[in-house]
């Protein structure tokens, strides 16, 4: 009896080792993608399978506490799997296919990609400075170049003419046959030292050569370099007269922006008269000074011969240069001086080169024989009478300007002093301080009403 019931704890324990290894078994070989639970029973799944692991549980602890005596062990064949045994076998690999990745390109902006097109402004840009760079290097190396050829050409007659050629003003002593560089296209040179003259100041006034905005410029409108030739002459070595002979479209600029010849000078003249080119015009203060100089030998002699190259001759003892832009601030009469201008074309529009500098000596002596000539003029009796007369016109005038002037600033501060005492008896509180302060201003303003009307009668009287 006693093995009957070991050998039914031992079924017992059996089965309900081996139930739940069972149960996976035969769960297994059905595919759990072929049954769809629906939600109702998804909840109570969980609740079941905890009840009955619960159960089992509390079974096999019973049966343990009611049978102490036996013990089964149960071992699984491949709980325990020693890699050992299998030392020395040989596996196959298994043959896999190489995945081939494809090359993908990412896309590139236009604007990073390295065409040659992208850089069309920036290459004309370039081009362009450095056309302008070979422009200016090439034009000033051409002004410079003429520049010194006029001076080798001119150095000679101006030694001979004077004591001190090319000084540059800096230091006690005076320096020679400098020739100053004020700009790529502007060179000066002061010579001094002769009888009559307080000095001579030549100007080369070269075309922009250095500017290629220029050269375009000039491709539409040619333009020529100048020479200009100032004389100062000494106060007691020159009569007073203002005379002008110069090409047409130049008349007309001069007699507009000079001050002298806008003041003295009414109206220009023509000069056919006197055998020269038609395309001068006379502006002269008096006629016998037009024909003392349009008469002369040489003059007509290098005018016609130099049909063109002289732009203007200006001779004046009132010169103060071109006019100021406000009239008005003018306020009185500018500092002048006896001064001779002369202005020379050099060579055919800017197609200048240094085979036309050697003439320019005559030009120089035509400058230096017209200052001789105006030394040794004189003006006769009428001349000077009317000279005399219409400088003194001239100082009347600037000095009833003056007094203009100063009458309306005067005015003005009278306006302003009034303006100010308006307000302050207008800003009093006080009203017995406010009404004294008007009955004082209208006193003052009786009083002056009082003054001029005297002054009125004294006049009449």
């Amino acid at each position: 009896m006693k093995m009957k019931w070991q050998w039914l704890i031992l079924v017992s324990l059996c089965v309900a080792l081996i139930a739940p290894h069972s149960d996976d078994n035969d769960f297994a070989e059905f595919d759990e993608e072929e049954f769809e639970t629906s939600p109702e029973f998804e909840d109570d799944l969980p609740q079941e399978a905890e009840v009955q692991q619960s159960q089992d549980k509390q079974d096999v602890a019973e049966t343990n506490d009611f049978y102490d005596e036996g013990t089964v062990e149960v071992e699984d064949d491949f709980d325990s799997f020693d890699a050992e045994e299998f030392e020395g076998m040989e596996t196959e690999p298994v043959a896999t296919e190489p995945i081939k990745e494809e090359l993908r390109f990412a896309k590139v902006p236009m604007n990073l990609r390295r065409d040659w097109a992208n850089y069309y402004v920036e290459m004309v840009l370039l081009t362009g400075m450095f056309i302008y760079f070979i422009a200016m290097l090439v034009g000033r190396s051409k002004n410079t170049t003429l520049a010194q050829a006029w001076f080798k050409a001119n150095k000679d007659l101006l030694e001979a003419s004077f004591s001190i050629v090319g000084d540059d003003g800096n230091g006690t002593e005076p320096n020679t046959n400098v020739l100053m560089k004020h700009s790529d296209h502007t060179y000066v040179m002061w010579c001094s030292g002769r009888i009559g003259m307080e000095g001579m100041l030549v100007q080369l006034r070269m075309v922009k050569r250095q500017d290629l905005v220029n050269f375009l410029q000039r491709m539409v409108k040619p333009m020529s370099d100048q020479i200009v030739i100032q004389i100062r002459m000494e106060k007691d070595d020159m009569e007073n007269f203002v005379f002008c002979l110069a090409q047409k479209r130049s008349a007309v600029k001069l007699h507009k922006d000079m001050e002298d010849l806008a003041k003295y000078i009414e109206s220009k003249k023509k000069v056919e008269e006197y055998g020269i080119s038609d395309s001068y015009q006379v502006l002269s203060e008096f006629g016998e000074v037009t024909k003392t100089f349009l008469s002369d030998s040489k003059v007509l002699a290098f005018l016609r011969h130099y049909e063109g190259v002289l732009e203007f001759m200006h001779f004046s003892d009132q010169f103060s240069g071109p006019k100021p832009m406000d009239e008005n601030e003018q306020k009185k009469m500018p500092d002048t001086s006896k001064a001779l201008t002369f202005c020379f074309n050099l060579g055919k529009k800017g197609n200048t080169s240094s085979q036309d500098l050697p003439p320019t000596t005559e030009w120089t002596k035509f400058a230096l024989y017209c200052a001789e000539k105006c030394r040794k003029y004189r003006l006769s009796r009428e001349g000077k009478a009317k000279s005399d007369k219409n400088r003194q016109k001239m100082q009347e005038e600037y000095a009833k300007l003056a007094h203009q002037q100063r009458t309306e600033l005067a005015q003005q501060r009278r306006e302003e002093k009034l303006k100010a005492e308006t307000e302050r008896y207008m800003n009093e509180e006080d009203p017995i301080k406010a009404r004294k302060l008007e009955e004082k201003r209208q006193k003052k303003e009786q009083a002056r009403k009082l003054s001029k009307m005297k002054a009125v009668k004294i006049k009449s009287s």
